[in-house]
């Protein structure tokens, strides 16, 4: 993995699931190739500032996105220069190592938090059609669906701790 590759914009035919899982998969560890991403959130707002590296060349890229829930309405791409102009609207971060791989056709990526967050690992399931999503079997690790609660959107999360997460998890009964 030389190049980055980061957060696809997504086509609008293509869903995505969001699962809390107990961890990183059998076969895949933290040393494996990863990306290290850097999100700060910008209050009252859909934006966001993304850092990303690659740890194995260092390469780097930087934006600013506007999202809910995961999904990407738009992306500018910036350079460092641009990045760090705008260094006095960050602050709200959170950091994440990123894994990717593919199961039968599907792209699986594993977010695994880090700093408060630590031990919230969120995998996201990409399907090409509604059946596609019906169909596919899901994983025995999954302990919870995040995918339509704003709970669990990341400029949510910023502001939170494993702790808080586990209290809304054990009030909603949604698992962890």
């Amino acid at each position: 993995m030389s190049k980055i590759q980061d957060t696809i914009i997504r086509p609008k035919n293509v869903f995505r699931r969001r699962f809390i899982v107990r961890g990183l998969p059998e076969g895949l560890s933290p040393s494996d190739p990863h990306l290290q991403i850097f999100d700060n959130y910008i209050a009252g707002s859909d934006l966001r500032f993304r850092k990303v590296r690659n740890p194995e060349d260092n390469q780097r890229s930087y934006s600013i996105e506007k999202s809910r829930l995961g999904i990407i309405f738009s992306r500018i791409d910036l350079n460092q220069s641009e990045y760090e102009a705008f260094r006095h609207l960050r602050g709200r971060e959170t950091r994440k190592n990123r894994y990717s791989g593919s199961e039968n056709g599907h792209i699986l990526t594993y977010d695994v938090f880090l700093g408060p967050l630590w031990g919230l690992t969120v995998l996201k399931i990409d399907y090409q059609t509604e059946v596609d999503e019906r169909q596919f079997e899901l994983f025995p690790d999954i302990t919870g669906e995040t995918t339509a609660d704003p709970f669990f959107d990341e400029r949510n999360l910023v502001d939170l701790t494993l702790a808080d997460l586990r209290d809304y998890l054990a009030k909603t009964k949604k698992g962890a």
